[in-house]
């Protein structure tokens, strides 16, 4: 079984221009394993503009560098739920509807990690 990475994200070092593209630490999402990584960008069809994506085939999520703490805690977020949908073969029930779910999921769902940080341990019994 493969180890994972827990080291803490020190989101000052996202924003550092070392490597244009720097892998910050594997995650297990569902069943598989992916690796996150930052980049000064992010391209999706041809277009740098976007703040994080998820290659499924790749298992990779990647998300733009320089971004503050907060913004950058809440794409990490959004796209692990992406990963989420795509792991439990949900992603044809939201049909069309997918990035609105996403995006209003993800916000609640990182107020919760941020509300709850240990969740975990109260729920052991």
């Amino acid at each position: 079984m493969k180890q994972f990475n827990a080291k803490p994200i020190f989101v000052g070092h996202l924003n550092q221009n070392v490597n244009c593209y720097d892998k910050l630490f594997d995650l297990k999402i569902g069943f598989t394993n992916y690796e996150l990584y930052v980049s000064d960008w992010v391209e999706i069809e041809d277009k740098k503009d976007y703040r994080g994506k998820v290659e499924f085939q790749e298992c990779k999520i990647t998300i733009l560098r320089g971004m503050n703490e907060q913004r950058t805690k809440e794409v990490i977020v959004h796209e692990i739920v992406h990963a989420l949908i795509n792991e439990s073969s949900t992603e044809n029930l939201l049909e069309d509807k997918e990035e609105e779910f996403v995006e209003r999921f993800s916000k609640v769902l990182n107020q919760f990690l941020i509300d709850n940080t240990n969740f975990h341990e109260r729920i052991k019994g």
